[in-house]
């Protein structure tokens, strides 16, 4: 028997496009999954949907309306997980596997089925293993016309930057794609206030403690659009030539606010974890973790150091 799988949906203000996602989200291949969905605090007629797909489809959705606070995206998918690991039984999972879903994608119908079968040959019967599988996204605008076919190459994202100093430094794991395991879950649990994004907290303990797997074929149709909480913005691919790599990282450094927030999470993951973490790891997260001062100088330092430490081979 398939493994149930758990389909996180957080809602705001997204009567738009809602009814296309859940269409995509009940239309998969693998169909032994719940849909486990709260509203952030719409003021549209979101619940409205949600109320009337949950009569419809009453084995597979569940609604969380004890809460109608508004979290925000990262707080709201938390308190989610948290929530499906609190009533995993009740919910018909012997494993919870969870997914991220956002409001006004819409899923490739084997997005569940092919990101699944990544999950469990990973896992390799090691099911205390953390593990998370992930892919890219063809970005489309708000009519589905294709953007791009590669959300990777649409924003410039270099898979290979991968060490854990890398993924403080910048996120790229995008959570609409993301499958994760039950240990991953429990060990990312509870998030800090300095989170800046699950996905991005997800992608930080995966990296310390587990297994990342990434999908080159795309499994989400990213719908761009104004509205979009983060959204993609096609950016040019960082320079690997000397001169252009010192230009990138010395006068296009991001903004220092940015680069503190980001500073901010890494120490919260070095706090939290420092125990359990190697030597080589402990010391890129306190690099990261200088950026935090208000110094711009150091700052640009940091930055520059760790974008140069080497890469290491991607696992696809």
């Amino acid at each position: 028997m398939s493994q149930r799988v758990a389909v996180l949906l957080s809602t705001y203000n997204g009567e738009k496009y809602l009814a296309i996602q859940l269409d995509s989200i009940l239309s998969q291949t693998h169909q032994n999954f719940v849909i486990v969905a709260r509203d952030d605090g719409s003021d549209d007629n979101t619940t409205a949907i949600l109320f009337n797909y949950a009569n419809k489809h009453s084995d597979k959705i569940f609604l969380h309306l004890d809460n109608s606070e508004n979290f925000g995206a990262c707080r709201s998918y938390a308190f989610l997980m948290e929530y499906v690991l609190r009533k995993k039984e009740e919910l018909g999972l012997s494993n919870a596997y969870i997914m991220f879903s956002d409001q006004d994608d819409i899923w490739k119908d084997s997005k569940i089925e092919r990101q699944m079968e990544i999950m469990l040959e990973t896992q390799s019967g090691d099911n205390d293993r953390p593990v998370l599988v992930h892919s890219d996204l063809e970005v489309i605008d708000f009519h589905e016309k294709t953007i791009s076919k590669s959300f990777f190459d649409y924003q410039g994202l270099e898979r290979n930057r991968n060490r854990l100093s890398h993924l403080a430094l910048y996120n790229i794991v995008t959570g609409c794609t993301v499958l994760v395991n039950e240990p991953l879950a429990r060990l990312a649990l509870p998030m800090p206030p300095e989170t800046l994004m699950h996905d991005w907290w997800l992608t930080l303990c995966v990296a310390a403690f587990g297994s990342r797997r990434f999908i080159e074929y795309t499994t989400v149709r990213y719908r761009q659009h104004e509205e979009n909480v983060v959204g993609a913005t096609k950016i040019e691919p960082i320079k690997t030539d000397l001169r252009g790599f010192l230009r990138d990282t010395l006068v296009n450094t991001p903004p220092v606010k940015n680069l503190q927030c980001v500073a901010n999470q890494a120490h919260s993951f070095y706090r939290i974890h420092q125990k359990k973490l190697s030597l080589t790891q402990r010391l890129g997260l306190q690099l990261c973790s200088l950026m935090r001062f208000h110094f711009r100088w150091l700052q640009k330092i940091c930055y520059l150091i760790i974008l140069a430490l080497p890469r290491r081979k991607e696992l696809l």
